[in-house]
């Protein structure tokens, strides 16, 4: 089965957080990637993780990107 989610990340005082899925979400200070990456492990065994849209810091309130989360 190949489940996909869509997650937004959003700049958070010194890091990035995830928006929840199924209520989970991830937050880290190293990048907008590493929060992604926190929260398909929390979903998903086996994983593939892609940017959709990364939006210039700025134009989208404090929305950074959008990301896939993929079951493989």
């Amino acid at each position: 089965m190949d489940t996909k989610v869509e997650v937004t990340v959003r700049s958070y005082h010194d890091g990035y957080r995830t928006s929840r899925v199924e209520g989970m979400q991830a937050s880290c200070a190293i990048g907008p990637e590493a929060a992604v990456l926190k929260l398909a492990r929390k979903l998903f065994t086996h994983y593939r993780v892609e940017l959709l849209e990364s939006y210039p810091h700025g134009t989208n309130g404090n929305i950074v990107g959008r990301w896939e989360i993929a079951e493989e």
